[in-house]
Order: C-alpha cells, then structure tokens, then sequence
C-alpha cells in the first residue's frame, strides 16, 4: 500500500523518456506545462493551509468553576441535566457561560 504511490510516481516520471513518440519539448506543450503549474501552486496552496489553524478554542476547561446558580434555579430536571452536560464535557472550552469560556486563540 506504501510502495505504489512512489512507483507510481516513477513511473509517469519516465515515461516520457521510455516513449520514443510524441513532442518532448516543453515550449511546444503550454496546456501540460500549466497542468503541471497549476498543479504544484495547488499543492503548496493546501499544504500552506494545512500547516496553521485560523482559529482554534483554548482548551482550558472551566470545570472547577461552579456553574452560575441561574442556570439551575427554577429549572425543570431535562434543564438541569442540560446544564450538568454542558459542564461534564466542558462545553465552556469552545461557548462562552456569562462571560467566561470560548476563549479564541490563533492558531500556531
């Protein structure tokens, strides 16, 4: 599974030198020339996006803080379990609770 992508690849590399037909010089080829251009800015492109994140939550969860008693008084129990999810999985990390938590940081 490792070994076909590079075999591949050296394939296509020398095929032009294996085949003895066909126009050889990349002045008398612009279409395959910009194929290939297009085709490297493509991959720098992504490779560019991939290597940052535009945003991502600080993960600095806010579980020992004790949820704000108006989200639990005068709550019905399908609201009160709610709010106990929203603190078990640390929800604060990315949605902010009256002002604290989903905290943004730039990204590396």
């Amino acid at each position: 599974m490792l070994i076909a992508p590079p075999i591949g690849i050296a394939v296509l590399l020398l095929l032009p030198f294996l085949s003895g037909e066909g126009e050889k010089s990349w002045r008398r080829r612009p279409i395959a020339v910009l194929t290939v251009l297009l085709l490297a800015v493509m991959l720098g492109t992504f490779t560019r996006l991939a290597s940052y994140t535009p945003w991502s939550p600080e993960m600095n969860a806010w579980s020992g803080l004790p949820l704000p008693e108006r989200y639990l008084k005068d709550r019905s129990p399908r609201e009160r379990r709610g709010v106990l999810v929203f603190q078990d999985k640390q929800c604060r990390n990315c949605h902010a609770l009256d002002g604290k938590g989903g905290f943004e940081r730039s990204g590396a």
